[in-house]
């Protein structure tokens, strides 16, 4: 990576790119991704819980050369449903509710 050519940081808050995320299997992986990069010296958020986006939701945050916001998140249980059964989905706005035997029928227990 290297930076941009302009002196100007990135504003998330402009029109564009806010964020780009990168997602881990584990949230052991989100910890691990953690010491790697404090390792070579970057600064990163500690990894915690953020409950505001989802109970499951484990993340990082850095920040690139031009001031770019990174994320490392880990999969939550939904999003590994999602994939496990991708090819049996038909709805959009809560796919899983829609499987048979599935445990989130309920959407108040994820």
């Amino acid at each position: 990576m290297r930076p941009a050519r302009s002196a100007q940081k990135h504003d998330p808050y402009a029109p564009g790119l806010h964020h780009l995320y990168f997602q881990v299997k584990t949230m052991t992986d989100v910890d691990l991704c953690s010491e790697k990069l404090r390792s070579v010296g970057i600064k990163v958020s500690q990894p915690k819980r953020y409950p505001e986006y989802h109970p499951e939701y484990y993340a990082i945050f850095f920040d690139d050369p031009d001031g770019i916001r990174l994320e490392i998140v880990a999969k939550t249980s939904v999003r590994q449903a999602l994939e496990f059964r991708w090819d049996e989905l038909k709805e959009f706005l809560n796919p899983l509710q829609t499987l048979p035997n599935s445990e989130f029928h309920n959407p108040n227990k994820v």
